[in-house]
């Protein structure tokens, strides 16, 4: 993986849930100023919309639908924003129509669309107290939403793995990433991928050979965000210093190798360069 890190946007807040948009732009959201970001392939904001809130995560539907799940006015890490405290799940129409989806989860973190075309997302406690989270599956067409698990940790990013399509949890409180099988009566038991020797995961993604690309997060100042890159097995195989504080918060890979990250510290927003991305749903 190159580790040439080229800066395309610059102070937008605490940027979090990057999207590589089948168009081209990148898609970030801002947590702390309730916006979504548009930008384009080589740098600059295209566009902004206001959400409201908190908007963390973001997903993007088959017919450009974007997915954003709305963590209520707090960040996982003191992202705090004035703009109101409702939490849940959004929709942002092609039309430009926005919606709220459901808010049975009360502060959503990230949440991605599965094999089935529904969308599975975490809901981690507020107040942060870190002890506690859920997972749920949302109904796109009808707003249902189903509680999959109720959690002793704190559920951060999600997705789905390469090999068998199981459900992959970064566990934040624990530092370490969380396989759990799927099928339709719901979720078997969680079973570690691999365990961080420091800092926290936070957002990952895939790469078409099984990597698993991590945001790695430090709540110390002093140190740098990373990210880290994982074999299939659970072993560490490359790890990139970033440059831009301590919060290197989530990732998006392209189909072409295009790696984009949000360092939330700084409200920078990165490229780099490496192995393709593996297709997230439902595009995959």
């Amino acid at each position: 993986m190159n580790h040439e890190q080229t800066v395309i946007g610059a102070g937008l807040g605490f940027t979090e849930g990057p999207v590589l948009l089948r168009d081209g732009r990148v898609l970030v959201t801002s947590v702390d100023t309730g916006r979504l970001l548009w930008l384009d392939p080589t740098g600059g904001v295209l566009h902004e919309r206001f959400v409201g809130s908190a908007p963390n995560g973001a997903a993007e539907g088959l017919d450009g639908t974007i997915a954003i799940a709305q963590c209520g006015g707090t960040s996982p890490i003191g992202a705090r924003s004035s703009l109101g405290a409702e939490g849940g799940v959004q929709v942002l129409a092609p039309d430009g129509q926005l919606r709220w989806l459901t808010t049975e989860p009360t502060s959503p973190n990230d949440l991605c669309f599965g094999p089935d075309g529904k969308l599975y997302v975490t809901d981690p406690t507020r107040p942060l107290d870190r002890s506690d989270g859920r997972l749920w599956r949302c109904d796109p067409a009808t707003g249902t939403a189903e509680l999959l698990a109720e959690l002793s940790w704190y559920p951060n990013g999600i997705g789905f793995g390469p090999a068998d399509d199981s459900l992959i949890v970064a566990d934040t409180t624990g530092a370490r990433l969380v396989r759990f099988g799927l099928d339709g009566t719901g979720l078997g038991p969680g079973e570690t991928i691999f365990q961080l020797d420091e800092g926290r995961p936070d957002g990952f993604a895939f790469d078409v050979d099984g990597n698993v690309l991590v945001g790695v997060v430090f709540f110390d100042p002093s140190r740098r965000g990373r990210i880290e890159v994982w074999s299939p097995d659970g072993v560490r195989i490359d790890r990139i210093e970033i440059d831009h504080g301590p919060l290197v918060t989530n990732i998006a890979i392209g189909e072409d190798g295009r790696i984009v990250a949000t360092a939330a510290g700084t409200g920078a927003v990165l490229e780099l360069r490496g192995r393709p991305g593996l297709p997230l749903h439902p595009f995959r």
